[in-house]
């Protein structure tokens, strides 16, 4: 089947995928953005097949439907509304046999290339008898199409082609919501991704601001370099906008774009790329918090650090054992006792290895993992 559409800019299904290869998103995300913006507007599709013709379509001599057609003799012979009614009141039964040749179609007023139609009749006594013909529909015939049928092909004689236009394709899935950056504290974090870099924002709570020195001596003590979080407050639009962004990269489009058509995928092409930059700019580790108002990056009491620290942390301490020194006045006592580690969260929260403990909640706990998230312990 060739498809036509308009002069769109198509991009191939591996042009499609390629962002989705490991430290390439950004790059790739840029550069599907680029393929969009060479985008036309939406135009409707024409799709064009090749008709059927002279062995593949058949009528019958008897058929009351006269541009009704069958795919080859026998079926023509067969079709039950081609055979008339009073064989069935007249025979016990009949068999198809096959078709025979018309010796001099013209004679007969028949097209060229009719065959008769035999059966085998069976009353009180069985015969063989031939009844009315199938003969090569000579006219361009439009198959019906396999996919939106209520859409057919329309004969083009001066392209030979069986035709149709089809609707302008649109996007399966909703437009991916911009951001509500009206404020002042939302416009600082999408300029600094995710940091204050206007100075505009509210300030962390100063229970927060304790604890992350706190996590942050925990995490020198392991010999890892740190030096502040990667996020701290967040404004409830931009939160939203978290939300949205995981919702569409890594729910809505994976789950729809394995059965969008050529053309769907030319319509949301512009979507997954504005989803793939904005997805590269973040980096979003972890399921945002749905709670608005009441998401711990909203409350002032949560910061982010960066994935890397988070992944040294977690290979020197998961169910790692740490021997620490017991207290002077046991003098009887060994120098030092081990004390076992099972995670970042026991070890955060841990007074005898590298102390003192922090009073923290690892987002690597949570239901949808969130390794690179710490907010303020619940009591």
């Amino acid at each position: 089947m060739d498809t036509r559409v308009g002069n769109q800019f198509h991009l191939t299904d591996s042009q499609m995928t390629i962002f989705r290869g490991k430290g390439t998103r950004l790059i790739a995300a840029l550069l599907l953005a680029l393929f969009a913006m060479m985008l036309s507007p939406a135009q409707a599709a024409v799709e064009s097949v090749a008709p059927l013709s002279g062995g593949d379509t058949w009528n019958s001599t008897w058929s009351h439907l006269y541009n009704h057609v069958y795919p080859s003799a026998d079926a023509a012979c067969t079709e039950p509304s081609n055979i008339p009614p009073w064989w069935h009141d007249s025979y016990s039964s009949y068999i198809y046999l096959g078709t025979t040749p018309v010796i001099n179609p013209k004679a007969s007023n028949l097209p060229e290339g009719t065959l008769t139609c035999l059966f085998r009749i069976t009353t009180s006594y069985t015969y063989d008898t031939g009844f009315g013909g199938a003969y090569p529909w000579p006219y361009p015939t439009c198959p019906v199409p396999m996919v939106n049928p209520a859409i057919p092909y329309v004969y083009n004689a001066s392209t030979n082609m069986c035709e149709r236009t089809l609707p302008d394709a649109t996007c399966p899935i909703p437009k991916f919501p911009d951001i509500n950056d009206s404020d002042a504290c939302t416009k600082s974090l999408e300029k600094g991704k995710g940091k204050d870099i206007d100075g505009v924002c509210d300030e962390l709570d100063p229970e927060i601001v304790k604890q992350e020195r706190c996590l942050a001596k925990k995490i020198r003590d392991l010999g890892i370099s740190y030096t502040e979080p990667s996020a701290t407050v967040r404004t409830v639009a931009y939160q939203q906008h978290f939300v949205d962004l995981w919702e569409w990269h890594e729910v809505k489009i994976p789950k729809a774009r394995e059965d969008w058509t050529d053309a769907e995928k030319q319509a949301c092409a512009p979507m997954v790329a504005k989803v793939e930059a904005e997805w590269g700019k973040h980096k979003i580790k972890g399921a945002p918090s749905k709670s608005g108002p009441d998401a711990p990056h909203v409350m002032r009491n949560a910061v982010d650090i960066d994935e890397g620290i988070v992944e040294a942390m977690k290979a020197a301490v998961n169910k790692s054992t740490f021997l620490v020194p017991f207290p002077s006045y046991c003098f009887l006592c060994l120098p030092e006792y081990p004390v076992y580690i099972g995670d970042v969260q026991d070890y955060v929260n841990n007074p005898l290895v590298n102390p003192p403990a922090c009073k923290l909640r690892w987002g690597g706990h949570f239901r949808k993992y969130d390794g690179v998230h710490f907010d303020l312990l619940l009591k």
